[in-house]
């Protein structure tokens, strides 16, 4: 089967309304009722289980910073799942979203380690998000912890101790601060 001619044009997703780039960042995969996911996740208090695409939440995909070699695409949860819900219920998603980063950020310094990239996945995608006007709330008190997590895998990264190099989750942060998150890291 060959390509259509190309007609020349270019369209550049990220200025597009929500609405309209609906699809844009999944590569296949779970994709049927997936606008539900997120809600549903939410009344069955399996937040961790969505945010690490675990199970039916599983979206194919690769992630930018997906560290855990599952193909669980955060984009497309965001671009689909979360987004799609922000806006039905602009308050429950906000809710659902600051306890999916307080599962993510978990209670100990054990836990966050094994959560840290997913939780780096989804922090980009909501200062993306934010930055561009698709969402309009904070993160409130959850940033702390968030911050502090990220901050112990960087050093865990300029210790050696990490699967990734002090460049790569250099390269996160700044393109996070660049979207305006993370600023409490210098």
């Amino acid at each position: 089967m060959s390509e259509p001619p190309s007609l020349g044009v270019e369209i550049n997703v990220q200025h597009l309304p929500r609405r309209t780039r609906r699809g844009f960042g999944t590569a296949g995969g779970n994709t049927e009722g997936m606008a539900n996911l997120f809600s549903q996740s939410i009344h069955r208090k399996e937040l961790l289980m969505f945010a690490l695409g675990e199970g039916e939440y599983h979206v194919e995909g690769p992630s930018e910073t997906d560290r855990t070699g599952t193909g669980h695409g955060v984009a497309g949860s965001w671009n689909q799942s979360i987004m799609d819900l922000y806006d039905d219920d602009k308050n429950t998603c906000a809710d659902g979203v600051r306890s999916m980063f307080t599962a993510l950020a978990g209670n100990s310094p054990a836990a966050t380690a094994t959560r840290v990239w997913p939780l780096i996945d989804h922090l980009d995608q909501y200062w993306t998000q934010r930055h561009a006007g698709w969402v309009e709330f904070d993160l409130g008190k959850v940033a702390q912890p968030i911050a502090a997590a990220v901050t112990a895998e960087r050093e865990r990264c300029q210790r050696g101790e990490s699967d990734v190099s002090s460049a790569t989750i250099e390269t996160a942060i700044a393109k996070i601060q660049r979207n305006g998150g993370l600023t409490e890291l210098r």
